[in-house]
Order: C-alpha cells, then structure tokens, then sequence
C-alpha cells in the first residue's frame, strides 16, 4: 500500500548519498592538491577515496545502500568536514560551498 512512499524514501536518500561520495571526491581531490600539512592524514584521506569509490560502483550496480553503508558514508564525510576546519581553517558553511553535492 506504501510502497510508493518507500521507494520516493530511498530514491531520495540515494541521490543524497550521491551528493555525499561527489562531495568526498571533492575534498580528496582539493587535499591530494595541497601541500600535506600533517602527513599523518594521507591513509584516512586514502580511506575516504576507497570508501567514496565502492559506495559508488554499489549505488552504479543498482544495489542499494544497507543504513549501514550510509552510515559509514556520513561519518567519513564528518570526517572530511573535521580536516576541512582543523587543517585548512574552512568552516563548516563553507564546506558546502567549497566542494557542492551537485
């Protein structure tokens, strides 16, 4: 009876994890471009691109995401939020701005 209702659920929560793994992308992208200010941080930016790039071929073989999955998703985007601020000095609002979903 709901099922509609479900499905316009989970089209919408994939196209935001979507946004999030071009968004991390983003963010790999802008830090492999910057001079490494704390080497320490290159493995998790490495891990942020690995989990991006299978949370993308997933979503592209039509298999959806488990909560899992977006879970895993959010923090390491959190994560890539939390460099932003303490490394680059952005700010969180600007962090949208800086590397768009779209």
């Amino acid at each position: 009876m709901f099922g509609w209702l479900r499905e316009k659920i989970n089209k919408k929560m994939e196209n935001e994890m979507r946004g999030c793994i071009l968004q991390n992308f983003r963010f790999v992208e802008f830090y492999n471009s910057k001079d490494k200010l704390n080497p320490s941080l290159n493995s998790f930016v490495e891990e942020v691109d690995h989990v991006s790039r299978y949370m993308k071929n997933k979503l592209d073989s039509g298999v959806s995401l488990s909560s899992e999955d977006n879970s895993k998703l959010l923090d390491v985007n959190m994560n890539c939020r939390r460099i932003w601020a303490n490394e680059f000095g952005g700010s969180d609002l600007k962090f949208d701005k800086e590397f768009p979903t779209k």
